[in-house]
């Protein structure tokens, strides 16, 4: 493929007064660098970031092979697809015959996903990608197990495996419903979920780091005891030597005491933000709450869900 990819990079050089063109040629020569590393996800996107800058149907080919690289079959089928048919008589014959050997290959590792949807704008995901709205024309898929979902706002969203063999074409009919625990628009799905999301990173760090600080303050607290009862075994004793100790012990006993009231305070509050934020049901009638309280007895954690 090397060979192939410094050949690409000929026309780019030739244009290189245009601005376009000459960091298109840089995004180029990093891909090729990336791929003789064997960075292939890197050297992907250097390629495409090349191709939208300066289109031309020889970075295809490129594109192709890392696409082929990667196990990506059914988007390396249609790059190599693309390549030919951009390329014309301009590809090499030795080329072009390697090119559709490659592509006879690739063909036997897609089948094709026929999809029909009652609702049209909704929003189909293959594998957690999203790859386009209804009505979708048959799409071309990698041969294995997958996994189909469509939202629609309104809608309940309908989540479907497939298994899908080489060659083979999977026809599939979904009826989305309406009523209760149907998807929200994007813009209020958006703002509950990002603010239940910074919820439990702020709970989650604080729990750890308070967790981390009543271990080193009991950690203290152990040795101010074991310096106390040092200072009390010696004889004579030393008064100023065994009053600074217990005051280091209750300095350390108190820090630890405190820290670890507010690690497990905000643990238990994490717990109910995140059972809250795993219930799908779409009840907007109370949102959930946790907050630490001081308390006569210490600290507490108060929560509804």
């Amino acid at each position: 493929m090397l060979a192939f990819v410094l050949a690409a990079l000929a026309p780019l050089s030739a244009r290189a007064d245009e601005p376009d063109v000459e960091r298109a040629r840089e995004h180029f020569e990093r891909g090729v660098a990336l791929y003789e590393e064997g960075g292939f996800d890197a050297a992907l996107v250097e390629f495409q970031q090349a191709y939208e800058l300066a289109p031309s149907y020889r970075i295809l080919f490129n594109l192709g092979q890392i696409y082929f690289q990667l196990h990506d079959y059914a988007e390396a089928l249609r790059t190599f697809e693309r390549y030919l048919e951009e390329g014309g008589d301009e590809i090499p014959a030795e080329r072009r015959r390697a090119v559709e050997r490659d592509v006879a290959t690739l063909r036997e590792r897609v089948g094709t996903l026929v999809l029909e949807v009652n609702v049209e704008g909704a929003t189909v995901l293959l594998d957690d990608v999203a790859i386009g709205t209804t009505p979708l024309e048959p799409l071309v898929i990698d041969i294995g197990r997958h996994v189909l979902r469509v939202d629609a706002a309104g809608y309940r969203s309908d989540t479907r495996r497939i298994t899908v063999a080489s060659r083979e074409e999977v026809e599939l009919s979904i009826v989305l419903e309406s009523g209760a625990g149907a998807t929200p628009p994007d813009d209020a799905r958006s703002d509950g979920g990002s603010g239940r999301a910074a919820a439990l990173w702020a709970l989650g760090a604080t729990a750890l780091l308070t967790g981390a600080g009543a271990g080193v303050a009991f950690g203290f607290a152990y040795d101010a005891d074991t310096d106390l009862d040092a200072a009390l075994g010696t004889f004579p004793a030393d008064a100023s030597t065994v009053e600074s100790a217990r005051d280091q012990l209750r300095a350390s006993s108190l820090a630890a005491d405190i820290l670890g009231g507010v690690a497990i305070a905000s643990a238990a509050a994490f717990v109910i933000v995140l059972a809250a934020t795993s219930d799908d049901d779409g009840r907007e009638a109370e949102q959930p709450e946790a907050r630490l309280e001081l308390r006569p007895g210490g600290l507490g954690v108060r929560g509804r869900f």
